[in-house]
């Protein structure tokens, strides 16, 4: 493997891919996108995860960063400063090169965008009772009709107990289900989520 691994100029000794194999070391970006070319898998199937910020889906894409920021027309510099802070902000199109390159869902493009935390908050007090209250900000957040967010909290507050104590929600769960009620929907660039600015970026 580490000879392989030479071929793509890559110089690994054969303990570290030892210590890969054993899973007590991660290899870099580097060393992944070439161990993914040298056993001809895709880059995802050797992170171990769903990737949930900007880096991961770039990386398990196969693509550089100068490779992901000339496919969404941005100087490398502007991008690089996005995915370093895991908050996507672009206009429509841009979005839209994102999405493509990148295959994301709509809860992919929120992650990206960094509102993850936000939006597990508001989902936890939305299930205990208080959807009504949080409809407003997750609309905001994510940018889908707020009737269709609505009907989904509605059914998701009565999953889970009467009286539950917000600091009890598993909110992992309540996240994956959130999306699962919307079907799992595929990204829209254009949705007016707070990852979109007007005019021109980077």
């Amino acid at each position: 493997m580490a000879a392989t691994l030479a071929s793509y100029e890559l110089r690994v000794m054969p303990s570290t891919v030892a210590q890969w194999e054993a899973g007590t070391e991660r290899p870099n970006e580097a060393e992944l996108l070439a161990l993914a070319k040298s056993l001809v898998v895709p880059v995802s199937r050797l992170m171990g995860g769903r990737p949930t910020n900007l880096q991961d889906h770039r990386i398990a894409a196969g693509l550089t960063r100068a490779e992901l920021a000339k496919r969404v027309r941005m100087r490398e510099v502007g991008y690089t400063r996005l995915e370093r802070a895991n908050k996507w902000r672009a206009d429509e199109e841009r979005t839209g090169f994102l999405v493509r390159a990148l295959g994301l869902s709509m809860q992919d493009l929120a992650e990206v965008s960094g509102v993850g935390p936000e939006l597990e908050n508001l989902l936890a007090e939305a299930v205990v009772g208080r959807w009504k209250t949080q409809l407003p900000d997750i609309t905001r957040l994510i940018g889908m009709r707020r009737k269709r967010i609505g009907e989904v909290l509605e059914v998701l507050s009565s999953v889970f107990p009467e009286g539950m104590d917000v600091a009890d929600v598993p909110r992992a769960a309540v996240v994956e289900r959130f999306w699962g009620l919307l079907g799992d929907p595929v990204a829209d660039p254009g949705a007016p989520g707070v990852w979109l600015l007007q005019g021109r970026f980077a």
